[in-house]
């Protein structure tokens, strides 16, 4: 069975020390949230130069694209 993900490769790879430790904390988290309303995490990549999560693809786009997109006035 295949399914389409979502990958979001983060645009500076150079982060050490407490960023690199809270991008992998946050991973952490993502591994144990599980909700019908939280986009499934499916697994990251936690070493430079490739760091990365992958999730689920959600075809309606970001949740900042549909709270920010203009609306029609009725």
């Amino acid at each position: 069975m295949s399914k389409e993900v979502a990958v979001k490769k983060f645009l500076d790879q150079d982060i050490s020390g407490d960023a690199l430790e809270e991008f992998r904390s946050e991973v952490r988290i993502m591994k144990r949230l599980r909700h019908p309303n939280v986009v499934l995490f499916m697994g990251a990549v936690t070493r430079a130069p490739n760091l990365s999560i992958v999730t689920e693809f959600l075809p309606r786009g970001s949740l900042y694209r549909l709270i920010h997109r203009p609306r029609p006035v009725n």
